[in-house]
């Protein structure tokens, strides 16, 4: 939708006929995610939204058709070749040795999740493995037996206020966590504040190249250091039968991907709402402290997740807003 208006505000159009070209972008995308539905939808909703556009007449009408037909082409080009559909193969796999991460209960996936998107083609860093977390602690050293000892602390005298706070960041159902609580925080920071739709656009796709990049870098480390989730430690040092509060992913845990993803979203929307930095700060914060109080991952987990998401959070505001905007 950024590109779309970018496109035709470039074509010299006024700043209300260029909607024609988000909305057609935008129904092209939506038929091109959602396969399954009919796309027949989605054009009808880009086209009655398009229509709904006053003062264009037919030349600019069809000039900005065309140009959200061409921004969905190029995003749909990309899509099919940034590496997310590759296989991954086994004998990547490193040895298994102590401190390497195994499949955990109660899945017990012999295979980790997308071991390979650490490899995607990223949007604002160079490759995934750009801006890259210090080393994990290490799993034989008194500091990681401390952090064990602490998410068994943390497990065994959980609050009904943390369960709540573990379980309101975790949301276990489709795709709206992490990324998409963020996406709902913005929406209603851009509501209270009155951000334009243009200024709402931005945002958005600033946010969200952030955040998708912060993952891959996130997903580049996980696979780089394949540590052990808290319950491995747990299970081999304290309790055989430990079970997390969440469901423990079937992935490698440094760094978290919730902090992660929250460090970079952190960093975008300060960007955009300065007068709520600290409770942005706050919020990514407790999201990478729900994971603790969740018993799926360490501190250290925790800390290097936002320390690395600030990180691609920042080169993503430099990368669509200009160098000035880091500051």
């Amino acid at each position: 939708m950024d590109d779309a208006l970018v496109r035709g505000a470039r074509d010299g159009s006024d700043e209300k006929v260029v909607w024609i070209a988000v909305h057609r972008a935008a129904s092209l995308v939506l038929a091109d995610l959602f396969p399954q539905e009919p796309a027949e939808r989605f054009e009808a909703l880009g086209l009655t939204a398009a229509m709904s556009v006053p003062g264009a007449d037919g030349s600019k009408a069809d000039a900005m058709w065309a140009i959200g037909g061409e921004v969905a082409a190029a995003a749909a080009v990309r899509a099919r070749g940034d590496g997310a559909d590759r296989v991954w193969s086994r004998s990547r796999r490193p040895a298994p040795v102590p401190g390497r991460w195994q499949p955990t209960p109660p899945i017990n996936s012999f295979d980790p999740l997308e071991p390979l998107a650490g490899e995607w083609r990223t949007w604002v860093l160079e490759s995934g493995g750009a801006v890259e977390p210090r080393e994990p602690v290490p799993h034989d050293s008194p500091k990681f037996r401390e952090e064990v000892d602490e998410v068994l602390r943390v497990a065994r005298g959980l609050t009904a206020e943390q369960k709540t706070v573990a379980e309101t960041w975790n949301l276990d159902r489709g795709t709206v966590t992490p990324a998409g609580v963020w996406n709902l925080k913005a929406l209603a920071l851009a509501e209270e504040q009155g951000l334009d739709d243009a200024g709402t656009v931005r945002m958005l796709a600033t946010l969200n190249v952030a955040m998708a990049d912060a993952f891959i870098a996130c997903w580049h480390a996980k696979y780089k250091w394949w540590a052990e989730r808290p319950i491995t430690s747990i299970r081999a040092r304290h309790d055989p039968a430990f079970l997390s509060h969440l469901l423990t992913p079937a992935f490698p845990s440094y760094p978290s991907g919730h902090a992660t993803a929250s460090g970079a979203a952190e960093v975008v929307l300060s960007r955009f709402f300065p007068a709520n930095e600290a409770w942005l700060r706050g919020q990514a914060e407790e999201a990478a402290e729900s994971r603790l109080l969740g018993g799926i991952h360490f501190r250290s987990d925790n800390e290097a997740g936002l320390e690395l998401g600030r990180a691609v959070g920042r080169r993503a505001v430099e990368h669509v807003l200009g160098p000035a905007a880091r500051n």
